[in-house]
């Protein structure tokens, strides 16, 4: 069993409010500094690795039988390793002057290809205890129960924190980000019916359910599980206090103000429709949330915005993705839990 992790690692899916939490706590005193901007952390580093390099974009949307064993080992020595030993030296680095990394990463980036693709294939159906997992090479002496790319012994270095979010928001949000503003269903036809199975994989909490049962089975380390609902809900207190207790962070260096970031975007641009409200905020916005969500409505929204056969087919995700949202919910941190 491994001993209390001092590095944390906030494991998220696209589209889920992670980003307010960052920068809630992105002034802690004895947090590494991984970028220039005074509001990052240094963050979604296999994410900006897999997405800025051509031949692994080429390589996640590509089926596992099509896939060459050079695009494997290239995707494992310039994605995931280069990746791993980047981070295990920023780690190294920021220990050693007595600092911990508090490091987000998207869940579907860092889970085993093989298990990706073959989820893909399955439609989101898939058998973790029984899926066949890919050939990674490892550490001497360390091995690999999990669905990640890492060893067991590399996530139990990790203080793991889960964020989620009720799927009727990140879907269609993921969406509107991958397509751009009022996409039709001519344009979601156009991608042969893939596009909806990328919002579900990017969206769905099926991997955090099964990493979070790993650790909790596996582990000595207690995951701890945000719904950021209740960060944007009270930003400044409620469970990013009970947070800061758990993990050893400073409540009273919580920031609710940074300044904006100064980038302008052009509105067609993806990264402009995945990361522009929160890089012009200066604090938490209110914005869409659960707590009084009722689905049928949100269909009908869905149904103005989108049309009725886009509108469905986000039904029928959504209603497929809300088992591992509901199993998650019901361990995520409360007040009282400190």
């Amino acid at each position: 069993m491994s001993t209390k992790p001092i590095n944390i690692l906030l494991i998220t899916q696209q589209r889920n409010g992670s980003d307010p939490l960052r920068r809630l706590l992105c002034q802690q005193p004895n947090m590494a500094k991984l970028s220039s901007e005074s509001t990052e952390t240094g963050t979604a580093r296999f994410f900006r690795k897999f997405v800025t390099d051509e031949r692994l974009r080429k390589f996640f949307s590509t089926p596992e039988e099509q896939r060459t064993e050079d695009d494997r080992a290239y995707a494992f020595q310039k994605g995931y390793k280069a990746t791993l030993d980047d981070l295990n030296s920023i780690c190294e680095k920021a220990n050693s002057e007595n600092k911990f990394v508090f490091n987000k990463e998207h869940l579907h980036w860092f889970v085993d290809p093989v298990i990706r693709s073959d989820y893909v294939k399955s439609l989101g159906n898939l058998d973790f205890k029984t899926a066949t997992r890919g050939t990674i090479s490892l550490p001497e002496g360390e091995s690999r129960n999990n669905i990640t790319v890492f060893s067991d012994a590399w996530l139990s270095k990790w203080q793991p924190i889960f964020v989620i979010r009720h799927p009727a928001l990140t879907a269609p949000s993921q969406l509107r980000a991958d397509l751009g503003p009022n996409p039709t269903a001519a344009e979601l036809v156009a991608t042969g019916g893939d596009e909806i199975m990328r919002v579900k994989l990017r969206t769905c909490l099926d991997f955090a359910r099964e990493l979070f049962n790993w650790y909790c089975e596996k582990t000595n380390i207690r995951p701890i599980v945000i719904d950021s609902d209740d960060v944007m809900a009270t930003p400044a207190s409620g469970v990013v206090v009970e947070l800061c207790r758990l993990t050893g962070m400073n409540e009273n260096e919580i920031i609710t103000k940074w300044p904006a970031r100064k980038q302008q975007y052009d509105i067609k641009q993806f990264q402009q429709r995945m990361t522009g409200r929160i890089d012009t905020s200066t604090h938490i916005m209110s914005g869409p949330n659960a707590r009084r969500l009722v689905l049928n409505e949100e269909v009908m929204k869905w149904k103005g915005e989108f049309g009725e056969e886009i509108a469905d087919l986000l039904e029928k995700i959504v209603n497929e993705m809300m088992s591992s949202y509901k199993y998650l919910e019901q361990f995520k941190l409360q007040p009282q839990d400190v």
